[in-house]
């Protein structure tokens, strides 16, 4: 049997999970600083360097940048600082991974610890847990008309995600921030602060700042620090990216260098570099029309189907509420003098629907690292794990058995230094994402037709069923709808009821 066929675009998700990995070493102290005493921090952050898919295998590598400050046996005993880097790689083997799928991972630090070795060695463990999505873009050829006057032919729409796409980009930064009598670096950390995004036809506009925290010793001896702001516009190409469709994007700040060049008497410039790596994924929906049913008033039929698994939006998320929490000191700590960084770390632990609303709970690490004017211990912190739960109103259509695809964020944060003995820290939560409903959809892929037997001839009285229209009733006499609605004195958009009594002419 001739027919006319469509391609129905549909996303197929290899993989969704997370890998743990880890990476250890020893931070050697160099010949020109002097030996540990103590160490009163060690800071680390994680971001990608490769990641290569193969047929049947993921492999995926990164660093760790180390950073330790420590106070020395020397007699001044002014702070001092270490850095280093470590290494990781993590590979995953599933025989469905091919060379054409396309491969998203995102790494962040779940946990570090350390140990000092001796005077001149520390050592050093990460736990690292990268998120990795593997998703191929694939078509299924689908019967849409059966090109014979005997056919009968009903279709049906749906409305589905048929396309998704990922672009990456990097660029560089390289800026100088003035740092005021300084005369040694202590530690310079990189954050995102803000962005702005905007898609047009066939480009991506990203603006943003980088912020900058800067501890260091000035020309006096005393701990001091200072913030800077690094502004920042790129422009990518984005091949079929149309005017003001929606993006989700991630921002990886990599490898960085900072170094301090003095420019004048009392004053220095900090020469930042950096690499930066933005991530853009999209979604395109669109609506697919095919053959739902057919039947033949000269044959009878065989249908070969094949059943697909689709997604669509139900309904996109994004919240916003502020979480505010005292952290106090304990009492054995050093007093609060003034607060060198707040950093905020937000997660998700758990999310469901129920009842209309969609339910959102998780956790944000709140890490305060402060200076206390005393020179035993010039550096102190404060750490806290504050919960969080959410309600946010549903307004698509979904079930209970909805797929939540969640994200949250820092999106800014401030302190208040209460008392010497407590911080007040606001961060601003955003929880974005969206509710995918997951369904099956049948589609009919070919049709054989073999000559009828026993073909009946003559008029039938039939009494129409609970539930049944009149294509129901047409498909089992194998006869045209038209030719029931004719013989009954009917119009097209007439409505049976149940018990009704219809001639139904056979031949």
């Amino acid at each position: 049997m001739e027919t006319e066929k469509k391609s129905v675009d549909i996303i197929k998700t290899v993989y969704e999970g997370d890998l743990k990995s880890s990476a250890e070493g020893s931070i050697i102290v160099s010949d020109t600083k002097p030996d540990v005493l103590k160490v009163i921090e060690a800071t680390a952050e994680a971001y990608l360097v490769d990641k290569q898919m193969e047929n049947g295998k993921i492999t995926i590598s990164g660093k760790v940048r180390i950073n330790i400050l420590y106070m020395p046996e020397s007699e001044n005993g002014k702070m001092e600082t270490l850095s280093g880097c470590l290494e990781f790689c993590e590979t995953l083997r599933r025989s469905e991974f091919k060379e054409d799928m396309t491969l998203c991972a995102f790494c962040d630090v779940d946990k570090v610890s350390y140990k000092v070795l001796n005077s001149r060695k520390i050592g050093v463990e990460t736990k690292i847990l990268i998120g990795v999505s593997v998703f191929a873009n694939e078509k299924a050829e689908a019967v849409s008309s059966v090109l014979s006057d005997n056919a009968q032919m009903r279709s049906k729409k749906f409305s589905h995600i048929c396309a998704q796409q990922y672009d990456e980009f990097s660029f560089s930064v390289d800026e100088e921030i003035e740092v005021p009598n300084a005369e040694k670096l202590l530690k310079a950390d990189m954050c995102l602060l803000s962005k702005e995004c905007r898609a047009l036809d066939g480009k991506f506009v990203i603006k943003g700042r980088l912020g900058i925290c800067v501890l260091y010793c000035d020309n006096g001896g005393r701990y001091n620090h200072i913030d800077g702001e690094i502004p920042f516009t790129e422009v990518f190409d984005i091949a079929g990216l149309s005017e003001g469709e929606e993006c989700e994007v991630s921002i990886e700040i990599g490898e960085t260098a900072y170094e301090l060049e003095n420019s004048a008497e009392n004053a220095s410039n900090l020469r930042v570099k950096a690499t930066v790596t933005v991530g853009v994924k999209t979604e395109r929906e669109g609506e697919a029309s095919v053959m739902e049913d057919c039947f033949f008033t000269d044959a009878d039929c065989e249908f070969s189907t094949a059943d697909l698994k689709l997604q669509n939006t139900a309904q996109q998320i994004s919240f916003s509420a502020v979480l505010k929490q005292l952290l106090e000191k304990e009492p054995s700590a050093p007093d609060i003098l003034s607060v060198y960084k707040v950093q905020a770390k937000p997660c998700i632990t758990s999310s469901k629907i129920e009842s209309g609303k969609l339910e959102v709970s998780g956790k944000t690490l709140i890490y305060v690292l402060y200076l206390t004017g005393e020179d035993e211990n010039p550096i102190a912190s404060l750490k806290e794990d504050v919960p969080f739960n959410y309600s946010i109103d549903c307004d698509g259509k979904i079930t209970d058995d909805s797929k939540t695809v969640l994200d949250v964020k820092c999106e800014h944060i401030s302190y208040v230094i209460n008392s010497k003995e407590a911080v007040e820290v606001r961060c601003g939560l955003e929880i974005t994402g969206k509710i995918v409903n997951i369904f099956d959809e049948k589609i009919i892929t070919d049709i054989k037709t073999r000559p009828r037997e026993n073909q009946k001839h003559g008029i039938a009285v039939y009494f129409v069923k609970d539930g049944e229209n009149m294509w129901d009733i047409a498909r089992n006499y194998h006869i045209k709808t038209d030719a029931i609605l004719s013989a009954n004195g009917l119009e097209e958009e007439y409505s049976l009821t149940c018990g009704e009594k219809l001639i139904i002419p056979l031949a």
